[in-house]
């Protein structure tokens, strides 16, 4: 979590716009913590049903 924090502004906010996976990163970890499930287990059971 502490990688999230530390990330720099790069613009202005609303100045300019530059994608990013943060979100998905972060939504990752949050799923992991609650299902107690790996994000790839987790995704292929609950989506993909492999």
């Amino acid at each position: 979590m502490l990688f999230f924090i530390r990330i720099r502004v790069i613009f202005e906010r609303s100045s300019q716009w530059r994608y990013s996976n943060t979100g998905y990163a972060l939504l990752a970890l949050i799923i992991e913590k609650v299902s107690g499930m790996r994000y790839n287990d987790f995704m292929n059971w609950y989506f993909f049903f492999f």
